[in-house]
């Protein structure tokens, strides 16, 4: 079986200068197409759900739900009392049977998973699919009453595409497909209304090679327009940014269950590659010390600009301080930065007990002009920039992104940062990534993915500034380190933490230490399995109070009873009521 990397739908129309038009192919009939395309439409995570159209009844009501069992590549069917029967495919064809298990109240009732496609995401190399009402199906599933069995029938085509630059197949050396202007059916209207799209595909490993072919989900239409229906495209590889396009002809349809297959020419993008991290560093610091009245960085990308100035390596990037001398411009005369995979110390303002001259800087302006798809590490990468006391990053493209260890470290003048078009789905590392960040009073971690942060440790040391903080999207089943976490959050008026899985947690020593002004913090779903340190866990918790004590809600049994946590009974105390 070929695994698929991607199953969706369609988006926005973006325009890219000297993309060639390549025509979609029919290579199967109309009567079918591989099994793989029936196997692409259900893989998923082993909780996923298989989007379905119910079988119903002769009152129109639906009858049934199924699930697929992916480690056996089988549907589980279940009537109302969860009795289950196993569905395998008929072989030869792109369907599955089976027979239905007996209700226990002699009617079969139908439990509705519908998929989002609008937010397929990787999990663990493999696609797992939210949950929505309003979806198109993928497949159908259809009752026989004369003998109590369901088959599967596919409602989507699959396209198969070569990409080539220059005529050589770059297929294998992939990291992500941006596809853009994706049509599908608008729920509930005709067959040609049509709502554009934009996915993202992205390889099954940490690997740089795709390990297997690349299929894609597309939805069935009677015609298309009566003009040509382009879809455009923007390949990363080695390290590189492509474009391209694909063209459905006047009057196409695309059938339901055919395999399509696509040979599209890439364009090289017109881009300016940035060396890493600490080489960037490095020679914008060396810029700066010869230039001592410059306190903001802008980055210009200007096609129709002559290249003059201070070379940044080899990356046709260039250094020159603006007419008023107050502003370094990092130029080029491509039409976009391409930052590097290892951005760690980028902008770095301590070397070892040494402030370097990025310290002083007061803005960095990114002037929609960087792509950071490729960026796999932002470790340390604006850590001390004491001065900033702004940062739009707005246009940060984080979704391959590993670690934020120490991100934005000592960054004591910013008061708000707006990291809500983070995607941080890879993340694993958080280690003081906002410590010391003593000026913030707002911050938004509303999109932020947890689910692979393993470390969190000193977190929001020293955020003395925010009064507030929800985390509960949080998800903290991987953490394993959360001491310091909150420490010396001497604003903090309550702290909601009931949502926390803390049962791979090794240590919570001087988690909420001196979190001066807590009147209420949850704990309720905290345990202790794996934590052998709580040493100094609420020492100083509470202690500004103006009235009454911290309250510290736990779960019963108290699993802090006992332990060295240092609650001082004078500021603090222990409620096992919910709050």
């Amino acid at each position: 079986m070929k695994k698929i990397i991607f199953s969706t739908m369609i988006a926005s129309l973006l325009a890219f200068v000297g993309c060639q038009n390549e025509e979609l192919v029919n290579e199967t009939t109309d009567t079918g197409g591989e099994k793989v395309i029936l196997t692409a439409n259900i893989q998923g995570a082993t909780d996923s759900r298989v989007v379905l159209t119910p079988a119903t009844d002769d009152e129109g009501k639906p009858i049934v739900k199924v699930a697929w069992n992916e480690s056996e590549e089988t549907f589980e069917v279940y009537g109302s009392s969860d009795a289950s029967s196993t569905f395998t495919q008929i072989a030869g064809t792109n369907q599955f049977e089976g027979t239905l298990p007996d209700p226990a109240d002699g009617e079969y009732e139908y439990e509705a998973y519908y998929g989002d496609l609008n937010s397929l995401d990787e999990q663990d190399g493999k696609l797992g699919q939210s949950t929505a009402n309003d979806s198109p199906v993928l497949m159908s599933a259809m009752f026989n009453s004369s003998s109590p069995s369901i088959t599967f029938e596919h409602v989507t085509a699959i396209l198969k595409p070569t990409f080539k630059v220059n005529g050589t197949d770059i297929d294998n050396s992939i990291t992500k497909i941006v596809m853009s202007n994706v049509a599908k059916p608008t729920p509930g209207s005709s067959a040609n209304a049509f709502n554009p799209e934009t996915i993202t595909i992205t390889p099954t490993s940490s690997a740089t090679v795709l390990d297997d072919e690349i299929y894609i989900h597309l939805f069935v239409f009677s015609q298309l327009y009566e003009e040509d229906y382009e879809f455009t495209f923007t390949v990363t590889a080695g390290g590189k940014e492509y474009t391209g396009s694909l063209t459905i002809p006047p009057g196409k349809s695309i059938v339901a269950g055919n395999l399509y297959t696509a040979t599209i020419a890439l364009t090289e993008v017109n881009a300016c590659y940035l060396p890493s991290g600490s080489t960037f560093y490095t020679a914008v610091n060396n810029f700066l010390t010869s230039n001592t009245n410059l306190t903001q960085i802008k980055f210009i990308a200007d096609p129709s600009w002559t290249p003059q100035g201070t070379p940044i390596e080899a990356s046709g990037a260039y250094m020159v301080a603006n007419e008023n001398e107050t502003t370094l411009e990092i130029r080029t005369d491509a039409e976009v930065f391409m930052f590097h995979a290892d951005c760690k110390e980028m902008f770095l303002g301590k070397v070892a007990f040494d402030d370097t001259k990025l310290a002083s800087i007061v803005s960095i302006d990114f002037n929609n002009c960087v792509n950071t798809s490729n960026v796999q590490s932002m470790e340390k990468m604006f850590y001390n920039c004491k001065a900033l006391t702004s940062l739009n990053l707005s246009n940060f493209d984080t979704s391959n992104v590993t670690t934020m260890k120490n991100m934005f470290q000592f960054c004591g003048e910013l008061e708000t940062l707006d990291l809500s078009n983070f995607v941080t789905s890879k993340l694993t590392n958080m280690n003081q990534m906002f410590s010391g960040c003593s000026s913030l009073t707002s911050l938004n971690l509303s999109s932020f993915d947890t689910s692979k942060v393993t470390d969190m440790m000193s977190m929001f040391n020293s955020c003395s500034s925010l009064a507030s903080l929800d985390l509960s999207n949080f998800d903290t089943s991987s953490v394993t380190r959360m001491n310091n976490m909150f420490s010396s959050c001497s604003s903090l008026a309550s702290l909601n933490l009931s949502n926390f899985n803390t049962s791979n947690v090794t240590t919570m020593s001087s988690m909420f230490l001196n979190c001066k002004m807590l009147a209420s913090l949850d704990l309720s779903s905290f345990t202790l399995g794996g934590t052998s340190n709580t040493s100094d866990m609420f020492d100083g918790v509470g202690s500004e109070l103006t009235s009454g004590k911290t309250q510290i809600y736990v779960a019963t049994p108290n699993p802090f009873e006992g332990k060295e946590t240092n609650i001082n009974a004078e500021y603090a105390e222990y409620v096992t009521d919910t709050p």
